[in-house]
């Protein structure tokens, strides 16, 4: 159990890269918030909506899920069991 307790630093180590490649790539062409944050609408929210609804189909084949799952991942509101358990943390959990 050498490495119990580390996955919070993890983490924590992800976010503080993240954020300082995206400060280095942004460094150099100024935008609003408005401009940086629907250019990550338009990238990301596709590609979720399109993943939800494939995960949702094979979950409705396998009676296992109803609307509400759908609807609720979706639109980011936080439930217990997200449709996609990857994206865990774009729904608010």
């Amino acid at each position: 159990m050498i490495f119990k307790g580390v996955g919070s630093f993890g983490v924590d180590l992800f976010f503080v890269i993240s954020s300082f490649i995206m400060m280095y790539i942004h460094i150099n062409k100024p935008q609003t918030i408005k401009s940086f944050v629907s250019s990550r609408v338009v990238r990301i929210i596709p590609l979720y909506w399109l993943l939800t609804f494939l995960f949702f189909i094979v979950l409705l084949l396998r009676n296992e899920y109803d609307l509400f799952y759908l609807l609720t991942s979706l639109f980011f509101i936080p439930h217990f069991f997200p449709m996609i358990i990857l994206l865990f943390i774009l729904a608010g959990h």
